[in-house]
């Protein structure tokens, strides 16, 4: 992981008189959990979208740990989200989420499994966790990125 730093990063969108993140300041260190509350239209989803790349910076920085990310695009910034929203794979379970996108990286299947049960704080044979994928921490080939969400399983009925 890494400490992620917002320095005066500001994102105003077109046709608004207001940004939508007005020079925000956040410095989340490295292994930090962090979780981003407020009423909805806030700046919690611009403020994530701008350290994803997918919401360009008007004004200010975005840093992955030393490196300065405010102007990479989203491949390049070794990054990726899970939504709220979990309609993208319901019928996976939590543990099928967080690996799908590390088999498209090409890590091969017993790391996978293991990466996802650490997550989850579990071991590797309990990895058909069928908590909510909303849940759970965006992962990508190379390392995780907290998306503000704790990761657990869901209480057996």
């Amino acid at each position: 992981m890494a400490e992620v730093r917002y320095v005066q990063a500001t994102k105003l969108y077109p046709g608004s008189s207001a940004p939508a993140v007005d020079a925000l300041d956040l410095d989340v260190g490295d292994g930090e959990l962090m979780v981003l509350v407020g009423p909805s239209g806030s700046g919690k989803t611009t403020a994530l979208r701008m350290l994803a790349g997918l919401e360009e910076v008007d004004a200010g920085a975005v840093l992955i740990g030393d490196r300065d990310v405010t102007d990479l695009p989203p491949k390049k910034r070794d990054i990726a989200m899970v939504f709220q929203n979990y309609a993208l794979y319901p019928y996976l379970t939590v543990s099928q989420n967080i690996a799908f996108p590390l088999k498209m990286a090409g890590v091969k299947k017993a790391e996978r499994e293991a990466r996802a049960a650490e997550s989850r704080g579990g071991s590797a044979s309990s990895a058909s966790s069928t908590a909510s994928p909303r849940s759970c921490p965006a992962a990508n080939g190379s390392g995780w990125r907290w998306a503000g969400r704790s990761c657990g399983r869901r209480a057996s009925s």
